[in-house]
């Protein structure tokens, strides 16, 4: 029994890291149990802060699998969606306990319940009885390395076999180390992603580690710096400057990223932002890096009148040739891009203040974009040779109606819920 799981476990871990997805390892975990004479309507694996799991942007990822809809109810829980939970239930707003909560922390910790039978503990409980499940447990697995325990809940529309309890047990070490693998792949991956952006961080995941290695590539560059940043430290709190901060570099990281570009880093007040060429035709280039900018002009706007601040983002944009690797000490590595065309780019940004105007781009990026404006030719300290440099048109875009969609309903789950989106 024992090597017949493991080899389904070891199939699915492997298409779990693959695809950097939990779903497979949830399949897996299902599987073991049909085989083994435990048929399931719902399998949810809650994987949240409280429990080790560690993500950037998401407080929990709760991966749900239903005989009727799949994973279709699976959903994330934001940082800042849990924050809000947590001030509810300070004031005394919040939901009743969970059943992860009544076996939280202990080892080896399970709990059985018969929903048509016993008295339930919990309101979820009552929905699982009102959906037609008779029979529920819920039990944790303590993962290697991480130090704390990892929660599986099963239901069913039929009583689960007398051997339940003890196949659980039997099984605990495998589900741990089936968890452990995918758990710290899926860490690393999106670790990486974050905080050196998707492409960077899969080059440096695959090895591209070492110092000095580097790749001449053509790619088009991006500098953008908030403007009167001195002033609006000195006129916000210090505990509203971040938030204001991050609204606006999310506003610019969307754009770009929308477009196939890559927040290669964040200098202070300062993004780099880079579209590598690969295949891609200069003109295609060149007109997502315009596109960028536009859109992120618009809603700049938007956000300077919503928070009746004087916001302002300078943008430089240049395409040419960079050096694009590792550069540090042995013990002490960043993944950046350097070069003359660097240095033009930042030059062009500093350039929009004399100029009075948002952005500045290259004769690069004006040989495919016809309706930029020249704005002269200027000597740039660090450049020999004085640079054309080209404008948006005068006729400035305007903010655009429209609203944010609004999230789906939750689906029922075992965990406390703040308002959820889908993953």
């Amino acid at each position: 029994m024992l090597q017949a799981a493991i080899d389904v476990l070891l199939r699915q871990v492997d298409e779990s890291v693959k695809t950097v997805r939990f779903y497979p390892l949830l399949e897996g975990i299902r599987q073991v149990f049909e085989d083994n004479g435990v048929s399931l309507d719902r399998i949810q694996m809650p994987m949240t802060k409280n429990a080790g799991f560690r993500h950037p942007l998401y407080w929990a990822v709760i991966v749900t699998w239903t005989r009727d809809h799949g994973f279709a109810d699976s959903f994330v829980i934001h940082h800042d969606e849990m924050r809000a939970r947590e001030a509810q239930r300070q004031a005394g707003r919040a939901g009743a306990g969970t059943p992860y909560g009544a076996i939280f922390g202990e080892p080896s910790g399970m709990l059985h319940v018969k929903l048509q039978e016993d008295a339930l503990p919990f309101p979820i409980l009552e929905t699982f009885r009102d959906a037609g499940l008779v029979d529920y447990i819920v039990f944790n697995i303590t993962v290697p390395g991480v130090g704390v325990t990892q929660n599986i809940s099963l239901a069913a529309k039929q009583p689960f076999p007398e051997h339940i309890a003890s196949l659980i047990e039997s099984l605990r070490g495998v589900f741990a180390l089936s968890f452990c693998g995918v758990y710290r792949t899926s860490q690393a991956v999106q670790v990486s992603r974050t905080y050196l952006g998707r492409q960077t961080g899969e080059r440096v995941l695959n090895g591209d580690i070492v110092r000095g290695q580097t790749l001449a590539i053509d790619s088009g560059i991006m500098f953008c710096d908030v403007r009167g940043f001195t002033a609006l430290s000195e006129a916000l709190p210090a505990h509203e400057m971040i938030p204001l901060m991050n609204e606006i570099f999310a506003i610019i990281g969307h754009a770009s990223q929308e477009r196939g570009g890559e927040i290669l880093k964040f200098i202070g007040d300062a993004m780099l932002i880079i579209f590598r060429l690969d295949d891609h035709p200069r003109a295609e280039i060149a007109r997502a890096m315009v596109e960028t900018i536009e859109e992120s002009r618009r809603e700049l706007v938007r956000l300077s009148e919503v928070r009746s601040l004087g916001l302002g983002v300078g943008f430089g944009a240049h395409i040419g040739s960079v050096v694009y690797g590792n550069i540090g000490t042995p013990d002490r590595l960043d993944f950046t891009v350097m070069g003359p065309a660097v240095n033009l780019t930042s030059r062009l940004e500093g350039l929009t203040r004399d100029l009075k105007t948002d952005a500045v781009f290259s004769s690069a990026i004006a040989a495919y974009i016809p309706e930029l404006e020249p704005a002269g030719s200027h000597q740039l300290k660090g450049i020999q040779a004085p640079v054309e440099t080209f404008c948006l048109p005068r006729a400035a875009a305007h903010p655009s109606g429209g609203s944010e969609p609004s999230p789906g309903e939750p689906a029922a789950s075992d965990h406390p819920q703040p308002p959820l989106r889908r993953p």
